[in-house]
């Protein structure tokens, strides 16, 4: 699989303004040392990743798939925030599902991801679009070993390390495996999701 730094593909300023009812917010983001997972599109066409990460992302898919129905997600813990993030040039987050015991926990668990990605539809009613992976940076070197630990790994290669507001320094992956993202399957941002 083709690996690209993240940093070489995200070098943007933080935003805080409001655009039409929705989050504006944008990510300056760094890696460790090590393969960390690029964003391109090309990087991560389903032709070019291994069969181990194909495998990964069919059992993701089959596992999250309940999530279409939003009751489900409710019932497993998730909670849908008012909030839609976008951006208004690389496009959209849409509307975080958040577990908090997953996401405030010190672990990455490929096949229970933190947070759930919904886009919001005309009719009112939201579409599973993705999923994303979520620790803080302190929370994780304080499980892992402290200031010099190893950062978290998903489909081969390390998680992001950005740094943003509210959280600061954290790792996170954004993983659209129920909508489409020319940016790349592991681009936070989608362009193809949009805030109503």
């Amino acid at each position: 699989m083709q690996r690209n730094t993240l940093s070489a593909m995200l070098a943007v300023a933080l935003s805080a303004a409001l655009v039409g009812g929705c989050q504006t917010d944008t990510i300056t983001a760094a890696t460790d040392a090590g393969p960390s997972l690029g964003v391109g599109a090309a990087a991560h066409a389903s032709g070019a990743a291994s069969a181990t990460v194909n495998a990964e992302l069919a059992e993701l898919r089959r596992l999250t798939a309940p999530y279409h129905n939003v009751d489900k997600a409710v019932a497993a813990g998730y909670a849908i925030e008012a909030q839609c993030v976008s951006n208004p040039t690389l496009g959209a987050m849409g509307h975080h599902a958040v577990n908090a015991v997953l996401r405030d926990d010190a672990e990455i668990t490929l096949l229970k991801p933190d947070v759930l990605l919904y886009e919001r539809k005309p009719n009112g009613e939201y579409r599973l679009t993705g999923v994303e992976y979520f620790v803080l940076k302190s929370t994780w070197d304080a499980a892992h070993g402290g200031a010099t630990a190893a950062p978290p790994t998903l489909f081969g290669a390390n998680l992001p390390l950005s740094n943003h507001a509210p959280f600061g320094p954290h790792y996170e992956l954004h993983v659209w495996i129920f909508q489409h993202n020319p940016s790349g399957l592991f681009s936070p941002w989608n362009p193809t999701v949009s805030c109503p």
